[in-house]
C-alpha cells in the first residue's frame, strides 16, 4: 500500500510540474506576398491583413484566391481557397523554404502525404484546387522532418526556430529574442489559367512569450 501511494504522488508531482513548466512560443505572420508579372501588366488587387490572438491567423486576399496562414512551434497551416471559375494548380514539387537566417533553401513537406517529401527521390504530387473550392494542408521544411522511430513509422517535426521546452525562461529569452524581426520566405508554384507562377509568401517573427503547457 505504502508503494502504490508513493507511486500516486510521483505521478501528480510530474504532472503538475509539467503543467507548470514553460515554453516559448513565437507571433508568426505574412509581410509580403511577390508574384511575378508578366510584361505591362500589373499587381492585380490584393491585401494582407492578421487576426491577432494567442496564435496569429494571417491572411492574404486578391480576386483569384483567398490563403489563410498559421504557425506553430512546427508547422506552417495553410487553407487554399479557389475564388474564380476555373482550376486552380498548386505545384507542391517546387514548393520551397528559404531561410534568412542562414540563406538555407529546404523543400517543403505536406502533412497531406504524411510529409514523404523528406524522402530523397520522392517528389510532391499536385493538387488541383477545383472552381469556389478550398483545400487544407500542413507544410514543414524537408530538412525538419525524419523518423523518431523505424519501428511504428512515426515522424519527428522539429521546431521550426528554436526549442526552449524544459529551459527556465530566464535562460532562453535572449536567444528567442535573436529571432524577433528575421523572416521566412515559403515559395509556391502555382498554375492560375494555364500561367505557372511562383508565388513568394515571406513571414516575419513579430514577438515571442512564454506559455505554460506543453508543445
Amino acid at each position: 500500500m505504502r508503494k502504490f501511494y508513493l507511486l500516486v504522488s510521483l505521478t501528480m508531482f510530474v504532472l503538475l510540474n509539467s503543467c507548470a513548466l514553460k515554453h516559448g512560443v513565437f507571433d508568426v505572420t505574412l509581410k509580403t506576398v511577390v508574384e511575378p508579372l508578366a510584361p505591362n501588366k500589373s499587381h492585380p488587387y490584393s491585401k494582407i491583413y492578421v487576426e491577432k490572438g494567442s496564435s496569429p491567423i494571417s491572411h492574404y486576399d486578391d480576386k483569384r484566391m483567398h490563403i489563410t496562414w498559421r504557425v506553430d512551434a512546427s508547422k506552417f497551416y495553410v487553407e487554399l481557397e479557389n475564388k474564380t471559375p476555373n482550376y486552380l494548380v498548386i505545384l507542391w514539387d517546387g514548393a520551397m523554404f528559404m531561410d534568412d537566417l542562414n540563406g538555407a533553401e529546404h523543400l517543403a513537406a505536406r502533412g497531406d502525404n504524411n510529409f514523404r517529401s523528406y524522402k530523397k527521390g520522392y517528389e510532391e504530387q499536385e493538387s488541383i484546387i477545383m472552381p469556389f473550392d478550398k483545400i487544407k494542408d500542413e507544410l514543414v521544411p524537408s530538412s525538419h522532418v525524419a523518423y523518431f522511430s523505424k519501428r511504428y513509422q512515426s515522424l519527428d517535426k522539429h521546431y521550426l526556430f528554436y526549442n526552449s521546452w524544459g529551459y527556465p525562461e530566464g535562460a532562453v529569452s535572449r536567444d528567442m529574442e535573436s529571432y524577433v524581426g528575421t523572416e521566412l520566405a515559403l515559395m509556391i508554384p502555382m498554375e492560375i489559367n494555364g500561367v505557372i507562377k511562383e508565388f513568394v509568401f515571406t513571414f516575419g517573427i513579430d514577438k515571442y512569450s512564454f506559455k505554460k503547457g506543453g508543445f
